[in-house]
Parts: C-alpha cells; sequence; structure tokens
C-alpha cells in the first residue's frame, strides 16, 4: 500500500496529503487499489534475485585473477567483492526496471492522474 500511495503522489497535479491520496484511492478502487501492482513486483523480484546471485557469484569466480600479485588476500577479496557487487547490481536492475515500470502503470491505472 505505502508504494501504491507514494506512486499517486509522485505524478498527482494536487499536493496532498499521505491520508488524502489513501482515501482517493480506497474512494476510487476500494481497499483492493491499495494492492495494485503487487503480484508483478512479486513475480519480478524473483528473476531478479536469481539474476543477481548467479552474476555475483560468476564475477566473483573470474574477476582480478592477474591482479592479485600487488594486493593483500583482504585487498584482493574485497576488490573481488566490490566489483563483483556492482556487475551484479547492474544485471538485475536489467531484469527489474522494466518490470517497476509495469507495475507503475498498473499502480496509476484508472486514476485521475494516468
Amino acid at each position: 500500500p505505502n508504494s501504491v500511495i507514494k506512486t499517486h503522489m509522485q505524478v498527482s497535479q494536487n499536493e496532498g496529503s499521505i491520508v488524502r491520496t489513501y482515501r482517493e484511492i480506497v474512494s476510487r478502487h476500494g481497499l483492493r487499489g491499495l494492492w495494485k501492482g503487487f503480484w508483478t513486483m512479486s513475480v519480478g523480484v524473483v528473476p531478479s534475485q536469481a539474476v543477481y546471485l548467479t552474476t555475483l557469484e560468476i564475477v566473483k569466480q573470474h574477476v582480478g585473477r592477474r591482479m592479485y600479485g600487488k594486493l593483500t588476500d583482504g585487498q584482493a577479496e574485497a576488490f573481488r567483492t566490490f566489483v563483483a557487487g556492482g556487475c551484479a547490481s547492474m544485471a538485475s536492475q536489467c531484469v527489474m526496471v522494466p518490470v517497476d515500470v509495469v507495475t507503475s502503470r498498473l499502480m496509476l491505472q484508472g486514476s485521475a492522474e494516468s
């Protein structure tokens, strides 16, 4: 529900309160309107996390093998984790951003702002 209210407030032309936005959503769509887009987001999280964890492990295995000569073990592990985390975040966002766009559109569907 918080995400739906936040999304409505971000696109609204009016400067209303959270309570006002909540009431408008419930009056237009009923209580179910507060959960618009929930299933889409839930379905998108699983593949996104799978891509994240897979990318993280693959990159950690392959990154920096030639650079370790001048690094201590702790520095090498920190470098690997840093690079792998960045790559994994970028890869998972390639999955999650389109899902997020669809979810936002579903949340706003049928509202005065859409």
